[in-house]
C-alpha cells in the first residue's frame, strides 16, 4: 500500500508504507488522570492578566458564539470539544485578516498554550489538581476577536485526580476491517511561528463520542510524531506544530483505534510521512 506525501518548500515526498513496526505497537499511555467532574462554563469577558494579544472587534449581527466542554481523558489530560460559528480556516492561518475567519488558542489557568484548527482537540500536559481550561476566538493574523470591546472566551473548570490505575499499551496490531482508508500528510512552514500539518484521510471515522474506550472497526485517531517519539493525538486533519528540531525532520501521522492500538491493512501500517528541514534557530 503506497500512500502519496506532499510536501511544500524545503519538503521531499516520502511513501508512507511497509510491514507493521515496533515503532508503533510500543507505544504506550502514560498513568491514566481518572474522574470526570461537574464543571462550570464562563464566558471571560474580562481577558487575562497573562494575555497581551491585539483584540479585534467581531463583525456580525450578534455575539459569536462559543461553547466548551471538557472532559478527563482515561489515558491522561483532558479532551476539550469546542462549538462555535467561527469559519475554522487552518490554512489561512498567519495570513490577512477576514471577517469571521480564523482559529482557536487554547488557554489553561489562563495562559495560552496552543493554537488548534479542530472541534476537538487533546491536551495530555497537565498535572493532577484544579485547573481551568477555556478556548478564545483568534483571527487569521492571530489577533483575539472581541464583542463590545471585551474578548470573547469560555473557561471551564475541571478537576484532575492521579490514579495508580494501569497504563495503556499499544502493543497490539488491530486489523483495519473493510477497504483500507487512504491518508496524506503536507507539511507547512506557518508564516508567524512553527509549522502547520494537514492531512487528507478518506475512509476512516475521528469522532471521539464513538465507542468512548472501547474499539470499534473504522473509528479512531492519529497519532503525530516528530523523528519517531510521539508528539500529540489528533482528533482532526489540521495540526500546529510550534516547534521542531532544527535541522532534517520527520514528521508522521498515523492511524489507532479507540484503545490507542495502531491500525494496520494485511499487515500494512495505516501511516503517512514528510521529510521537511527546519532552518529556524
Amino acid at each position: 500500500m503506497k500512500y502519496h506525501v506532499l510536501c511544500l518548500m524545503f519538503a521531499c515526498l516520502l511513501a508512507a508504507c511497509g510491514s507493521a513496526s515496533n515503532d508503533l505497537a510500543d507505544d504506550p499511555e502514560p498513568a491514566e488522570l481518572i474522574q470526570t467532574v461537574d464543571h462550570e462554563v464562563e464566558v471571560d469577558h474580562g481577558g487575562h492578566g497573562h494575555d497581551h494579544s491585539i483584540l479585534r472587534e467581531f463583525v456580525g449581527s450578534g455575539s459569536p458564539k462559543l461553547s466548551v466542554e471538557v472532559t478527563a481523558d482515561s489515558a491522561r489530560g483532558v479532551n476539550v470539544h469546542v462549538t462555535s460559528d467561527l469559519q475554522v480556516a487552518p490554512f489561512a492561518a498567519s495570513s490577512h485578516h477576514v471577517d469571521g475567519q480564523g482559529h482557536y488558542h487554547l488557554l489553561v489557568d489562563g495562559v495560552k498554550v496552543l493554537r488548534f484548527y479542530n472541534e476537538w482537540i487533546h491536551y495530555s500536559d497537565l498535572a493532577p489538581g484544579d485547573h481551568t481550561v477555556g478556548v478564545e476566538l483568534a483571527a487569521n493574523d492571530h489577533s483575539v476577536y472581541a464583542w463590545d470591546g471585551k474578548k470573547v472566551s469560555v473557561e471551564t473548570a475541571i478537576s484532575l485526580k492521579e490514579s495508580s490505575a494501569h497504563h495503556h499499551h499499544s502493543g497490539a496490531f488491530v486489523e483495519f476491517v473493510g477497504a483500507s482508508p487512504t491518508l496524506d500528510i503536507e507539511v507547512i512552514e506557518d508564516k508567524k511561528s512553527g509549522w502547520n500539518v494537514y492531512v487528507e484521510l478518506a475512509g476512516m471515522v475521528i469522532d471521539p463520542t464513538m465507542g468512548a474506550d472501547n474499539h470499534v472497526d473504522g473509528v479512531g485517531h492519529l497519532h503525530l510524531y516528530v523523528n519517531g517519539e510521539k508528539a500529540s493525538r489528533l482528533y482532526g486533519t489540521a495540526t500546529h506544530i510550534e516547534s521542531l528540531p532544527h535541522g532534517e525532520v520527520e514528521v508522521m501521522v498515523a492511524l489507532y483505534n479507540n484503545l490507542h492500538k495502531p491500525y494496520v491493512h494485511n499487515g500494512d501500517t495505516l501511516s503517512a510521512s514528510a521529510l521537511v528541514v527546519n532552518s529556524r534557530n
